[in-house]
């Protein structure tokens, strides 16, 4: 989901995540993956992870 979403931004706009190195993102790119993730676990059928979310 990350990969999609970064494709569809382009590298330029996913550059300004990672201002210090290519691993770590700032808090912009740290709320973007947070969101495709909670996203990811409301899609999984069973997942009893969702009950935490809300």
């Amino acid at each position: 989901m990350v990969i999609e979403k970064y494709e569809k931004m382009g590298a330029e706009k996913v550059k300004a995540f990672f201002p210090k190195d290519h691993t770590h993102t700032n808090e912009a790119g740290a709320i973007l993956n947070a969101e495709l993730v909670t996203k990811g676990i409301k899609e999984l059928k069973g997942c009893q992870l969702k009950k935490y979310i809300k």
